[in-house]
């Protein structure tokens, strides 16, 4: 309401002020001060008064600018702040669920705290309107999915490659890694509960529920995964494969190796454990 006034306000003082000011101007055009005198006249207005008009709505016009600036200002410092509140709470949210998770375990209570985290994060996230904190909260949630990656991935000694986590784990057991079938774990985490009498010097057995709730694996799962809409920044840095390799022969250091990668792969490809010269059947 009060910078609809002032809007209003603005208006008003820039139509005074251009009066004033052609009135005052009109005073060296000689044509023009003969005809403007004639209808001032009839106000009984001078001159004189019109230039204290025009100073003066030049003043106010001044002072109306002013404040109008400084309540814009005051506008989009709040929008930062309000932005970046929901930045950091989101971007806390996502640090408390890696920290649930960072471990590896498969405590049911953890993951539903953690998913609880993401969902809260996520909900937060949509409140940031500031287009920097929108990147900032971007690449948070980018480093969170990474460090996820690494929690929640197997690394095999021997392959040294990372695997997903297998089922046996989400039943939640703490012996997931010892082979087992899924039929024998889901009757051995049933979470059957036992009768007891109530006694005021301790307390009663909690029924122990191990699986893992299939809703806080979803939405683990799915934000730990890239969205379908994600832009790759390689994708969009790299029109194909540059002839980065020019020049590999006289390349020693640090990235002599990845250049005679390259090199050969520009050279070979290989199909049903045979190599080939690349050429126009190649696969990639």
């Amino acid at each position: 309401m009060l910078n609809r006034i002032i809007r209003i306000l603005h208006w008003i003082l820039v139509f005074l002020w251009i009066l004033s000011a052609v009135l005052t101007l009109s005073a060296f055009l000689p044509s023009v001060e003969s005809y403007l005198s004639n209808v001032i006249s009839n106000f009984n207005v001078s001159f004189a008064e019109f230039l204290t008009l025009f100073v003066v709505t030049s003043t106010a016009l001044i002072a109306v600018l002013t404040l109008q600036d400084r309540l814009d200002y005051n506008k989009h410092e709040k929008i930062f702040r309000d932005s970046m509140f929901y930045f950091q709470q989101a971007k806390d949210g996502l640090q408390e669920a890696l920290e649930l998770l960072r471990d590896g375990n498969n405590d049911r209570v953890l993951w539903i705290r953690a998913a609880r985290a993401i969902k809260s994060a996520q909900t937060l996230a949509e409140h940031i309107t500031t287009a920097s904190l929108r990147t900032a909260y971007k690449q948070v949630e980018h480093r969170t999915r990474n460090e996820l990656y690494l929690a929640l991935t197997i690394l095999n000694d021997e392959t040294g490659r990372r695997e997903p986590l297998p089922p046996q784990f989400f039943y939640g057991t703490r012996d997931w890694r010892t082979p087992c079938s899924l039929d024998e774990l889901a009757v051995a985490t049933s979470g059957i509960g036992s009768a007891y009498s109530p006694d005021i010097n301790s307390l009663p057995k909690q029924p122990v529920l191990d699986l893992l709730d299939q809703r806080s694996i979803m939405t683990i799962m799915d934000f730990t995964e890239y969205p379908a809409d994600f832009e790759d920044p390689l994708h969009s840095s790299f029109d194909g494969i540059p002839d980065w390799e020019h020049n590999w022969e006289y390349t020693i250091g640090f990235k002599g190796g990845a250049m005679r990668y390259f090199a050969h792969r520009k050279q070979f490809y290989a199909m049903r454990e045979k190599l080939r010269p690349t050429g126009s059947n190649s696969p990639e």
